[in-house]
């Protein structure tokens, strides 16, 4: 029978903060992030903390794909800061106390039982433009992700020399951040930042695809373009 006591250690919360919490809708498994994040953060007295999504997989008991959704799901609801520390590109993590600043996530609404692609009343669903459904499954739509702008403005800014038109890999690494809800803004800010800081270093060779829309350096360096005030033209 488990018998913790404050003498094994404790967390410090405000008590505002933890009603807070309450009163908020966390996902299950961003919920179980979020509560790494404060344990390594709070726990120990610091503000912030790296925090590697091995150590995060083994504390929740989550696949590496769960927790770095999850991740994103907290950076979304703003419930959680990230940034990069030192020039390998470890991610820090803060919990950002300011509740006020939270963003709930909405109820899912009742699945219909018309079908894949039906609404309640049968009708269509309308094209929006970037998915289709078809036997239960859905397929993105390249023709509204603008590969070959954002991999010609890395190469601009990053004097780098990718090829045009963009390769399938390439197109992978773009894809899957667009389907998480990044924009070309984000991509240009995340290109700009990135090339101030590594473009004239040994860094320079990480100015690629496959590093900045990497699904786990991504949060960090939008984090950090966003931090830094950035707005692309």
């Amino acid at each position: 029978m488990a018998n913790p006591q404050l003498e094994d250690g404790y967390l410090r919360v405000a008590t505002e903060i933890w009603e807070a919490l309450c009163r908020l809708r966390i996902p299950g498994q961003a919920r179980q992030v979020l509560d790494v994040v404060i344990r390594k953060t709070y726990g120990f007295n610091k503000k912030r903390d790296a925090i590697a999504i091995s150590q995060i997989m083994k504390l929740t008991g989550l696949k590496r794909g769960y927790v770095v959704r999850a991740r994103d799901k907290l950076l979304k609801m703003n419930l959680v800061g990230c940034s990069i520390m030192g020039t390998e590109g470890t991610l820090s993590y803060s919990f950002n106390k300011d509740y006020e600043t939270w963003v709930a996530v909405p109820k899912k609404e009742p699945r219909s039982n018309n079908g894949p692609g039906r609404s309640q009343k049968g009708q269509k669903r309308p094209n929006m433009g970037t998915t289709i459904y078809t036997n239960n499954r859905h397929l993105t739509i390249d023709k509204d992700i603008p590969f070959d702008e954002i991999v010609e403005h890395l190469n601009r800014v990053g004097g780098r020399l990718f090829e045009i038109p963009v390769s399938e890999s390439v197109k992978r690494f773009i894809r899957g951040r667009w389907n998480d809800g990044a924009r070309l803004s984000d991509f240009k800010a995340v290109n700009e930042v990135k090339a101030e800081q590594w473009r004239y270093s040994e860094q320079k060779k990480y100015l690629r695809p496959s590093t900045l829309y990497n699904a786990e350096k991504w949060p960090g360096y939008l984090a950090e373009a966003r931090d830094n005030g950035y707005k692309p033209d």
